[in-house]
């Protein structure tokens, strides 16, 4: 399906997402969204990775929960390696992390900080139609040749039905200082010499070619086979084992005292809680507003140390979509960085959809409040 803009955004930003969808495609600019666009029976990456490399203009939908996302990463590497412009519509005030600011050195972008929202859609399509014109190639077709172009030009007689006489060559005087023409049995030879030394050419670059292509796809195999050989040989862990002084490390930072808890993912997205030191806290889970699943809510949970770099948490919440009894959220954070007042990591997930499975890294963080 052809369009011209591709919309990146995180899933915690999906209404203000459509919106700028809507207010496009009503201007006659098609727009790709993964929500609506991605094809049944379709891998989740393979479409966004099209997507992208078809679009003309990115429209990036910044926000913390994007500035975090690692999907929305992905993405924004994707279109820098596509030289897609990229167009950001700021929807809350805060600073590019690291990464996307290596991607996002010099981008165009518009804040929409202050509601209401209306007035920034309709800037945010005029820059998007001023973008995607910039991205048109030029059209001759309309184009005329100004006077000086025509001057330089030679010019048909005006004089309908006038037929010019054809031009003749003059005539060039033969001397005896002219080359001799080559004979008739040389020029077949040499034609011959030429076609052989062809037929030689050709065929040593195609040996050539063949043996060097062999070469590339043996040391392809030979690659493969010795990932294979480690990929076998490497232990399965099962669960994370630590010594109890390890242990402590990371359980001594975090008991008895309020962290507030942020991640990416759609289970926890703000939880801020007491973490005792008998391995359960006490807290509230508190989503943002357009959370369609979870509201916010009082939950209660466990915690533990599995390792000195994994932490385990697990809770009871109540599913406002279904209403149903209440769900239990598992994590396994693998930790990256423990300080007095922070704690960061990273959770590795493998995500089945509708329209296909696909692995993600959604990041952890743990601020100290107390």
């Amino acid at each position: 399906m052809e369009h011209d803009v591709f919309i990146s955004h995180s899933a915690q930003d999906k209404a203000v997402a459509d919106e700028v969808c809507s207010i496009l495609e009503t201007g006659g600019h098609r727009c790709w969204i993964a929500s609506r666009d991605v094809r049944p029976g379709r891998t989740f990456a393979g479409e966004i990775t099209r997507a992208i490399q078809q679009a003309k203009v990115m429209v990036l939908i910044f926000s913390g929960s994007s500035n975090r996302s690692q999907q929305v990463l992905r993405e924004i590497q994707l279109a820098v390696e596509s030289n897609l412009q990229i167009l950001q519509f700021r929807i809350e005030n805060v600073p590019l992390n690291d990464d996307l600011k290596y991607f996002l050195g010099t981008p165009q972008w518009l804040d929409a900080f202050t509601p209401p929202l209306e007035p920034h859609l309709e800037r945010l399509a005029s820059a998007t139609r001023e973008l995607l014109a910039q991205s048109q190639p030029p059209d001759f077709s309309q184009t005329k040749p100004t006077k000086s172009a025509l001057a330089g030009m030679t010019t048909v007689p005006e004089h309908e039905g006038a037929i010019d006489p054809p031009l003749r060559k003059p005539a060039v005087a033969r001397t005896s200082s002219a080359r001799p023409a080559i004979s008739r049995p040389a020029a077949i030879i040499i034609t011959l010499l030429i076609i052989a030394a062809g037929i030689i050419a050709a065929t040593w670059y195609a040996r050539s070619s063949s043996s060097a292509r062999r070469a590339r796809v043996d040391k392809i195999k030979d690659a493969a086979d010795a990932n294979k050989r480690s990929a076998q040989s490497l232990p399965v862990e099962t669960e994370p084992k630590a010594s109890p002084a390890a242990r402590r490390s990371v359980a001594d930072v975090l008991a008895g005292h309020r962290w507030e808890v942020r991640s990416d993912g759609l289970a926890c997205q703000g939880l801020n809680a007491v973490f005792s030191v008998n391995g359960t806290f006490d807290g509230n889970l508190e989503n943002p507003p357009n959370d369609m699943i979870i509201k916010p809510q009082r939950v209660r949970g466990e915690w533990s140390v599995a390792s000195p770099s994994f932490l385990a948490l697990s809770y009871h919440y109540n599913d406002s979509l279904t209403g149903g009894p209440p769900a239990t959220a598992k994590f396994m954070i693998q930790i990256t960085e423990v300080s007095e007042r922070k704690i960061t990591g990273v959770q590795k997930v493998h995500m089945v959809y509708t329209s296909g499975e696909a692995d993600e890294t959604r990041l952890w963080e743990f601020e100290r409040l107390d």
